[in-house]
C-alpha cells in the first residue's frame, strides 16, 4: 500500500467519522479495535493501516464502498442499479435517497445537495415521504372511486338500467 492511498484512507476515515459525530474511542469500541489504532490509521504521519476485514467492516459501518475509502473512486457509494438491472431486489428508498443526497456534484437550483447540512438532508427526506405519502392517498383514492363506480355499474346492469351507461360508453349517446 503507497503513502498516497494511506493518506486518503486516512483522511475519508476521518471525516466519514466526523460527520457521524464520533470519537475515536467511539469508532474504535465499534470496530472491537484500540483508540491508537484508529488514531494510526487518521494520522497522516504514520504508516498504520487497517487488515481486509477491518477495512470491510469499516466501509459497512460507514455504508461506502471499501474503493471510495482507499481512494480509488471518489463516489462513496456504488451507483445504485434499478432494480430491473439487479437480481430483482429492489433497493430500499432510504438508502436510494441517502445516495443521491450525498452523491456529489450533485445540483438543484445552483446549490450542491452534497454540501448540505444532516438537518438540510434530514429535512428533504421528510418532505419526499410527505409527498410520496399524498400520493399514496390519492392513488388510494381514486382506486376507491373505481371500486365504486364499478358498484354503480353492477347495480345499474342488475335493476336493467344499464341502457344508459351502455350508451354512454359507446359513445352514442
Amino acid at each position: 500500500m503507497d503513502d498516497s492511498t494511506r493518506n486518503v484512507f486516512g483522511e475519508r476515515l476521518r471525516k466519514l467519522r466526523r460527520a457521524k459525530g464520533w470519537t475515536q474511542e467511539q469508532l474504535a469500541k465499534m470496530l472491537n479495535v484500540s483508540r491508537n489504532a484508529v488514531a494510526g490509521w487518521e494520522a497522516p504521519s504514520k504508516r498504520y493501516f487497517p487488515d481486509q476485514e477491518t477495512l470491510v467492516r469499516i466501509a459497512r459501518l460507514f455504508g461506502v464502498s471499501v474503493d471510495y475509502l482507499l481512494g480509488l473512486i471518489d463516489v462513496p457509494r456504488p451507483m445504485v442499479r434499478r432494480p430491473s438491472e439487479t437480481t430483482g431486489a429492489g433497493v430500499e428508498f432510504d438508502t436510494a435517497l441517502q445516495w443521491l443526497l450525498d452523491f456529489p456534484g450533485l445540483m438543484f437550483d445552483g446549490l450542491s445537495l452534497g454540501d448540505l447540512s444532516q438537518e438540510e438532508k434530514e429535512d428533504i427526506v421528510a418532505m419526499v415521504r410527505a409527498l410520496m405519502q399524498v400520493e399514496k392517498e390519492k392513488k388510494k383514492r381514486a382506486m376507491q372511486k373505481a371500486g365504486e363506480d364499478e358498484g354503480k355499474k353492477r347495480s345499474l346492469l342488475e335493476r336493467g338500467e344499464a341502457d344508459g351507461l351502455i350508451l354512454l360508453i359507446s359513445g352514442a349517446a
